[in-house]
């Protein structure tokens, strides 16, 4: 068994994808001691023949190949072939610290941790990496944390191959928040969770990227999404997946937050207002209770009164307003 297995699922990659490879080959450890394994999703372009040469030239890079089906199928893929310890996955337009997994190494050997966290780091779309004399630290955390970027964290194999986690086919937002939030509720605590304090993922910020060029359709999308992780921490609520107060209590709070996030961007999409509540209203997953907790947490006045005001989101009568002023605004614009 190697100690880490990289999954990159790839798609039409051909631009950043060299830049992406020899950033991880760049690495202060054995090339026998880690493997990346590379999932074409049915590329069209040059993306499969420049991982070939790379695995012709380096013994730890391997090529798997299928149909077009998302990242989240990709990365699926990746999962059933592994033969790391751990699992670190990297998306095919970004760059890994060189020279940083030696660093990963000691600190796995020592403390065998469920998850091992880092910064990110967004940069321009022309970013070229570059070594540097940074010295890496580390903290151990007492308290288990969740991500939502699920290249923000190294996780240990057997926690995921003992729940059957995996990625949702379908989903195009929030897959990673979703697969990250079943480590999270499964991981038991045992193991201890590190954090390194250093910049080790940097994410290229491409400016043509879909989040930047957005249509009605692409909310739509965005809306649905949002509902079905509702529909998802619904029902493990109400099925108790855990045996734990706290953490049902934030699946709850997922639940909530996740319609809360529908509905803002709902007077962006082609949705009825009176027609989604409706709907919503059906499966039990709207009103939400109006979450002042909140307005307690936020420092200072402008914070206080936005999170007041999302806070009523769980008014009807509050959310149709707000949905016909937005409406309002576009159409003047």
């Amino acid at each position: 068994m190697k100690l880490l297995s990289i999954v990159v699922p790839i798609y039409n990659s051909q631009k950043w994808l060299p830049d992406c490879l020899s950033s991880l080959l760049l690495q202060d450890l054995d090339h026998t001691e880690y493997e990346i394994v590379c999932v074409d999703d049915g590329s069209t372009d040059a993306s499969a023949q420049i991982v070939s040469d790379f695995c012709e030239k380096y013994g730890n890079v391997r090529l798997l190949q299928k149909k077009n089906g998302g990242v989240s199928d990709a990365r699926n893929m990746g999962l059933e072939y592994i033969c790391g310890k751990y699992v670190w996955f990297v998306d095919s337009d970004d760059l890994v610290r060189p020279n940083c997994m030696g660093f990963l190494k000691k600190i796995l050997e020592m403390h065998e941790p469920e998850t091992l966290s880092f910064n990110i780091k967004p940069v321009p779309e022309e970013y070229k990496i570059a070594a540097d004399n940074e010295t890496l630290e580390y903290a151990v955390d007492a308290a288990l944390k969740s991500y939502n970027n699920v290249y923000a964290a190294i996780i240990r194999v057997d926690l995921i191959q003992a729940h059957g986690i995996r990625f949702k086919n379908g989903l195009h937002y929030g897959e990673d928040t979703l697969f990250q939030y079943h480590v999270y509720m499964y991981r038991m605590g045992k193991l201890p969770s590190i954090t390194v304090k250093n910049d080790l993922y940097y994410y290229r910020q491409q400016g043509d990227s879909a989040m930047h060029h957005r249509s009605a359709g692409a909310y739509d999308k965005h809306v649905q999404d949002l509902i079905t992780l509702a529909r998802i921490y619904k029902k493990d609520y109400d099925d108790k997946i855990v045996d734990d107060e706290k953490k049902l209590g934030e699946v709850k709070l997922r639940q909530y937050m996740a319609i809360e996030g529908a509905l803002t961007i709902l007077p962006k999409s082609q949705y009825a207002c009176k027609t989604f509540i409706n709907s919503l209203k059906e499966e039990g997953l709207y009103p939400y209770p109006v979450m002042l907790w909140k307005v307690k947490k936020a420092k200072g006045f402008k914070q206080k009164l936005v999170a007041f005001c999302r806070s009523l989101f769980g008014m009807s009568l509050f959310y149709k307003a707000y949905y016909s002023l937005c409406k309002f605004m576009r159409i003047g614009a």
